[in-house]
């Protein structure tokens, strides 16, 4: 009867031995599997694989609690295993905590990115211009304009041209451009705050927003008339417009945007100019650079239209210059990541 009891004993104290020696393995295994997917992932700057990342860690925890709980003589394993799983699930926290982006995101920015060129496209149509620059001068009072500049002149006669009634009240008074019922110096507007002053009209600050601009021929800025509006062309979200250069005219974030001034970026935006040509310095103060296509005969991708850039997750414009499909892979890191309007998928390769 001893002999019966003995027997099974040893058959389950080799079977534990076992199975918790396979357990604590995997408890070790997979967090280090996971580490090593999340490092490449991170290097890919796609981050596609947090939710199986963090299944992963998980799993080898619960490998790990259960090779402690039940398996004693394996406890020094699945401590160590629990130790490794738990630094690997803190690890996916911390980083896509501070960078949780994944496909949703990138498919919001480029419907985003499609509104805005049906929005442009609809201004176009409205006020009867041909194109839609991205940088401009805006005086509020006419002689305002610093003179004959190339930029004071090109400004002038596109305000004009949208606005072809307001020349009296403009000499004469003022057009209160950005909304806040005194004249104000001249500013210049840069691509992201004219892509939101043409698309969105005068701005309002509290809360902010955009009011299109008004009906009444000679003075496009009146907040009174709030019937028979031109705009806003464009569904701007209060909380993602920034002032950015404290001026008075907003720039717009795109979905990447974590509430922080200091590394949220709004979308670019390169149009052309009454010499009907791009000027890759019309973002300057962001950062970013339009993109050329072709090295023989070099031209701007959408040469006769506009470009739209987001940044992307790492919020970190590109270098602009040189690029194609076919070139997509040799891209600057920080450029990897960049959504455009002239292209459907990520400016490094990628969906």
């Amino acid at each position: 009867m001893i002999a019966k009891e003995i027997v099974p004993s040893t058959f389950q104290s080799k079977s534990s031995n076992t199975v918790g020696s396979v357990l604590g393995w995997v408890s070790i295994a997979l967090p280090v599997a996971a580490i090593t997917w999340a490092v490449v992932d991170w290097g890919s700057k796609h981050h596609t694989a947090p939710s199986v990342l963090a299944g992963l860690g998980l799993l080898a925890s619960l490998c790990g609690l259960m090779t402690a709980a039940v398996y004693k003589s394996r406890a020094s394993r699945s401590v160590i295993g629990m130790v490794l799983s738990l630094t690997a699930l803190v690890g996916f926290g911390v980083h896509y905590g501070s960078q949780p982006f994944d496909d949703s995101t990138r498919s919001k920015t480029f419907a985003e990115i499609r509104d805005f060129e049906a929005a442009l496209q609809a201004f176009q149509t409205d006020f009867k211009v041909a194109y839609i620059p991205s940088k401009i001068m805006l005086c509020e009072r006419l002689g305002d304009n610093g003179g004959n500049g190339p930029l004071a002149a090109d400004s002038k006669a596109y305000l004009l041209s949208l606005f072809p009634r307001i020349a009296e009240k403009w000499q004469t008074e003022f057009i209160d451009w950005n909304g806040d019922g005194k004249p104000s110096p001249p500013v210049v507007l840069e691509g992201d705050q004219c892509l939101v002053f043409f698309l969105g009209g005068i701005p309002l600050k509290n809360p902010p927003g955009c009011f299109g601009f008004s009906g009444d021929g000679k003075n496009p800025a009146n907040l009174a008339m709030t019937k028979e509006r031109k705009g806003p062309f464009f569904d701007f979200r209060s909380d993602r417009l920034r002032d950015r250069s404290g001026n008075g005219f907003w720039s717009y974030n795109d979905p990447y945007g974590q509430n922080d001034p200091a590394k949220d970026k709004p979308y670019a935006y390169f149009g052309v100019h009454s010499n009907g040509k791009f000027d890759a310095e019309d973002c300057a103060s962001l950062g970013a650079k339009p993109y050329i296509l072709g090295e023989n005969l070099p031209r701007f991708h959408m040469s006769r239209g506009f470009q739209i850039i987001s940044a992307g997750a790492d919020r970190t414009f590109g270098p602009g210059g040189l690029w194609s499909p076919e070139t997509a892979s040799k891209i600057a890191p920080a450029g990897a990541d960049d959504q455009t309007n002239f292209h459907n998928g990520l400016m490094g390769g990628g969906k």
